[in-house]
């Protein structure tokens, strides 16, 4: 099969296509689902934020 090693089962057997995106892309085509996704607590944003400008210098 051409797609063998393109076709992956993953997360409880759900089929994928896996392969690679610029983040900017994903974070772009990204959607909230509540069903599994939590609200960002805040302490936790400001660790992020610290982070990354931390990354940044």
């Amino acid at each position: 099969m051409i797609l063998s090693g393109i076709l992956h089962t993953s997360l409880g057997g759900f089929t994928v296509i896996r392969g690679v995106a610029p983040l900017g892309e994903l974070a772009r085509c990204s959607e909230v689902n509540l069903e599994y996704q939590r609200n960002l607590i805040d302490t936790h944003k400001e660790e992020i934020e610290h982070f990354l400008a931390d990354l940044a210098n």
